[in-house]
C-alpha cells in the first residue's frame, strides 16, 4: 500500500491525550527494548546503524508508540527477503502502540507527524506492507488514505521458495531481493 507524501495537504490529527514526538535516539535502546520487550536490542543496534528511523510518541515522559522507517533496503522477516528501496520513497514498518494507549489516536497522530516530517524531506511516497490475513490493518490503512499497488506472492516449498510480484496495473511496487 501506499500514500502520496507529495500531492496533496498532509492532515495534522491530534491524540486524545498529550504526546510529544521525536525519534529515537541511540542511548534510548534500553528504553524502547523495555517498552517492546519482545525486540532485540542488538537488531535495534543494527537497524540505527544502517540508517533507518525510529519515530516516537512519549506521554508524560513514557514511551508509548513507535514506528520504524527506511528509505534504503530493509528485511522483511515474513518474506524471507529485502525490500529494495526506490529512491522518495518511505517504507514503515513494526510500528506498535502500548495497549494502554490505544484508542486515544496515538498512532494516526504520530503516523501524521512522521508523514509530514517525511515529505519536508523531499520524500514522495510512504510504502507499508500488509499482510494478505491482516484485513483489519488493510482496512485502517485504507481509510487513512493508503492505496494498494499490488502483491508480493512468496511459496514455501521443499526445494526452493518461490516469490513474485503482481503490481496492480499502472503502479510500481519495490522489488523483493535476496542478499
Amino acid at each position: 500500500m501506499a500514500y502520496p507524501l507529495d500531492q496533496f495537504e498532509i492532515p495534522v490529527y491530534k491524540a486524545g491525550i498529550e504526546v510529544d514526538f521525536s525519534e529515537l535516539r541511540e542511548t534510548e535502546i534500553d528504553e524502547y527494548v523495555s517498552f517492546r520487550p519482545d525486540s532485540d536490542r542488538k537488531e535495534i543496534r543494527a537497524r540505527l546503524g544502517e540508517g533507518h528511523r525510529c519515530f516516537i510518541s512519549r506521554h508524560e515522559g513514557s514511551l508509548i508508540d513507535a514506528c520504524w522507517s527506511a528509505t534504503r533496503d530493509v528485511y522483511v522477516p515474513y518474506m524471507n527477503r529485502y525490500l529494495s528501496m526506490p529512491r522518495g520513497d518511505v517504507y514503515n514498518f513494526d510500528s506498535y502502540t502500548a495497549a494502554e494507549h490505544r484508542g486515544h489516536g496515538v498512532y494516526m497522530a504520530r503516523n501524521s507527524f512522521q508523514a509530514r516530517t517525511n515529505r519536508a524531506e523531499g520524500l514522495k511516497r510512504s510504502i507499508a506492507l500488509v499482510a494478505h490475513e491482516n484485513y483489519a490493518a488493510w482496512l485502517i490503512l485504507a481509510r487513512s488514505g493508503l492505496r494498494t499497488l499490488g502483491s508480493y506472492h512468496y511459496v514455501r516449498t521443499p526445494v526452493l521458495p518461490l516469490f513474485w510480484t503482481s503490481p496492480l496495473p499502472g503502479e510500481v511496487i519495490p522489488s523483493l531481493i535476496s542478499k
